[in-house]
């Protein structure tokens, strides 16, 4: 995805890092807040007592009206019946909300299963991040590691160099064969060959 070459350096990673993390929390509050509403509206269907479907509700009303309309009741019977056409649209009018609540909950759960999975989508680019980093930093810190190593190096060849020149005081390097006279400090001379 994300490839050192097509970002750059450590700052554009880490900067990508952040703003995926970011949009990774701003995914956890959505969830949580949808977990939220989930647990209220389960609260409330809990506390309702369980009622026929809307369907059924509805054509039982529905059949009630009718009847007055076309049958000829008594005064005292058709407000009974009027009673019971307004008790059907109550509990019609709750089933609808139970129903509702029901389909609100439904979608709630989908939509948190839409966001987990872009969280895990999100999750899986900031550890592809995180490892790409972690290549890189470790391959600065080698490029270092050899540089300071040649600097050591070259200082170690210089220091000996002057040493040697020191030492020799100009002389040729020598060879198998050649005379050498040491001379200590005490001013005494030898020879070797």
């Amino acid at each position: 995805m994300w490839c050192l070459e097509e970002k750059g350096g450590i700052k554009e990673l880490e900067k990508k890092k952040i703003e995926l993390i970011e949009e990774a929390k701003r995914l956890d509050r959505a969830i949580y807040g949808k977990d939220c509403e989930i647990k209220a509206l389960e609260g409330v269907l809990k506390s309702k007592k369980p009622l026929p479907p809307p369907g059924k509700l509805k054509a039982e009303a529905e059949g009630l009206e009718f009847r007055i309309a076309t049958e000829a009741y008594t005064l005292d019977h058709e407000k009974e019946l009027l009673k019971k056409i307004k008790g059907k649209k109550e509990l019609l009018r709750q089933a609808i909300d139970i129903a509702r609540k029901r389909s609100r909950i439904r979608r709630l759960r989908e939509s948190i299963e839409g966001i987990k999975r872009k969280r895990e989508k999100i999750e899986g680019q900031i550890q592809i991040i995180k490892k790409e980093i972690v290549s890189k930093r470790r391959e600065e810190e080698k490029k270092q590691f050899n540089q300071h190593r040649k600097k050591k190096k070259r200082a170690r060849e210089m220091e000996k160099k002057a040493e040697h020149e020191r030492y020799a005081g100009g002389m040729k390097e020598l060879e198998i064969g050649d005379v050498v006279i040491i001379r200590k400090k005490g001013g005494s001379e030898s020879e070797e060959n």
